[in-house]
C-alpha cells in the first residue's frame, strides 16, 4: 500500500450536522493523556525540513513545539527554517528541476500527480484527523471538504495539462505568432495557516503541473 504521509493543516468551511458524526468522541475530553497520543496516528517526536526528496534536520538545529488547539498539549515539533534551510531548499530545486523535471513529459507529470492524489486518498482519514489537531477545526470539516478537496485539485491538474495547448496566429505573409507553454523553473511560496494543506495544494498542483 502507498506509504503514509506527513501531517499538516487545513481550510475551514460550513457543512451539514448530519454528516459530522464520523470519529468525533476521539477529540473529546481533556484528560491527562493528549488527544494526539489517545488517537495513535504514528507520528514521529518531530518532523524535519524535506528538502531534496527526504526529510533532513535544521541548518541550525531549532525546533518548535506545535500545540494542538485541541488541547493544548504540544502533538509534534516542527523544524525552525533558517535562510540557510531556504538556500539549502532552493539549490535541491534547481537540482531536480535541471536535471530531471523540466524534462519529464505531459503523461509523466500527469501520472505523478494523479499518485499523490490516490496516496491522499489511501491516508485521508488519518490526514483529516492530523489536520484537525493541528489547525482545531472540526473533524467534519476536515473529512467531508478539505481533503477531498485537496484530492480533487491534484487530479484535476493532472487532467488539464493532458489538454493543454499552444497557439499559432499568422500575422501578415512573412510573420507567424507563436505562443509556446514552458515552464519558468523555481517558485517560492508561502502558505497561511488557515488553509494549509489546501492552499499548499491549490499552489504545488499548478507549479508541478
Amino acid at each position: 500500500s502507498p506509504p503514509l504521509l506527513p501531517p499538516s493543516p487545513t481550510s475551514i468551511m460550513a457543512l451539514p450536522l448530519g454528516r459530522a458524526r464520523l470519529a468525533t468522541p476521539l477529540l473529546r475530553g481533556r484528560g491527562a493523556a493528549s488527544v494526539a497520543s489517545r488517537l495513535d496516528l504514528g507520528l514521529p517526536a518531530r518532523y524535519g525540513l524535506f528538502i531534496g526528496g527526504e526529510f533532513t534536520e535544521p541548518a541550525n538545529g531549532g525546533y518548535f513545539d506545535n500545540k494542538s488547539p485541541v488541547d493544548g498539549k504540544t502533538f509534534i515539533q516542527a523544524a525552525r527554517g533558517t535562510k540557510a534551510d531556504v538556500d539549502r531548499a532552493v539549490k535541491a530545486a534547481h537540482t531536480a528541476y535541471w536535471s530531471s523535471w523540466s524534462k519529464a513529459s505531459v503523461a509523466d507529470r500527469s501520472n505523478l500527480l494523479l499518485k499523490i492524489a490516490d496516496i491522499i486518498e489511501v491516508n485521508k482519514d488519518r490526514l483529516a484527523h492530523c489536520e484537525t489537531l493541528d489547525n482545531g477545526k472540526a473533524l467534519r470539516e476536515s473529512l467531508a471538504a478539505d481533503l477531498p478537496l485537496v484530492i480533487d485539485h491534484w487530479r484535476y491538474f493532472a487532467g488539464v495539462i493532458r489538454a493543454e495547448e499552444g497557439t499559432a496566429t499568422e500575422i501578415d505573409a512573412n510573420t507567424l505568432s507563436m505562443c509556446i507553454q514552458e515552464p519558468l523553473g523555481v517558485v517560492g511560496q508561502i502558505i497561511p495557516w488557515n488553509f494549509p494543506l489546501l492552499m499548499a495544494t491549490w499552489k504545488l498542483a499548478p507549479a508541478l503541473a
